[in-house]
């Protein structure tokens, strides 16, 4: 689980004017953000609403390394510890798991690629000594996406909440995360309820935490799980209150 918002209304209508002042002019998107908006199929719409949708170099060179890593894996004994029945277990994954992995990290690079554009992560201005210790310590994958926004007057867009707020703080650039584009992008018309209603539940159960769920996303879940209390449909009911 990550926090990627605080989830409140205020925060939300703050978001849409920012992506209606952004006027589709483009946005940048980290890695991780961009893995969900393929797994969510929502580039198109994110498209409309943003504009092209780029990302730097060094967030292609992250796919690309992953895809290598996931191709020389299988064959290999890999799996995972856990605590199951008061002990200690390890999961082993079977080959065909570790061929699914390497498929789906091959088309992932590959979507990438032919989906978004590039854009140089180069800062208007010299970084700042602690902008700099940042970058020394994390890293330019992690960081690459905001200098580019920077750089190149686009909105960063990022599911991570502590990344934007220092990512604001320090070039004072403006960003906004997943669902306010796709509130944005249903009430333009490019995409449908359903369609908004599906991914916002699917970033809810994958552990995108204080997502706004309204009641078309519950009675979607609902219709889906037969309207039996299943375990889905739970942690979504538990997501607003109980």
């Amino acid at each position: 689980q990550f926090i990627v918002c605080r989830g409140n209304h205020p925060e939300r209508e703050d978001a849409l004017q920012t992506i209606l002042k952004n006027d589709r002019k483009g946005c940048v998107s980290d890695a991780i953000t961009l893995a969900v908006i393929r797994r969510l199929g929502v580039e198109e719409a994110v498209a409309e609403v943003c504009g092209p949708i780029h990302t730097p170099q060094a967030v292609i060179d992250l796919f690309a390394s992953r895809a290598l890593e996931a191709k020389q894996n299988i064959g290999k004994k890999q799996g995972f510890m856990a605590w199951q029945n008061d002990r200690m277990v390890f999961q082993e994954y079977s080959e065909e798991m570790l061929r699914k992995a390497s498929d789906d990290c091959e088309k992932e690079l590959s979507w990438a690629r032919g989906t978004v554009a590039i854009v140089p992560a180069i800062p208007k201005a010299d970084l700042s000594p602690e902008a700099r210790r940042v970058l020394d310590r994390v890293g330019h994958i992690v960081c690459d996406a905001a200098v580019a926004a920077d750089g190149n007057e686009l909105l960063l867009l990022s599911e991570d909440m502590g990344f934007r707020i220092w990512s604001a703080a320090t070039f004072k650039i403006s960003t906004t995360w997943l669902q306010p584009v796709l509130i944005a992008a249903r009430d333009q018309g490019f995409l449908t309820t359903e369609d908004y209603c599906k991914a916002i539940n699917m970033l809810a159960l994958s552990g995108h935490t204080y997502i706004s769920l309204d009641v078309n996303c519950l009675m979607h879940q609902a219709r889906k799980d037969n309207y039996e209390i299943t375990n889905d449909l739970s942690r979504l009911i538990k997501t607003i209150g109980g």
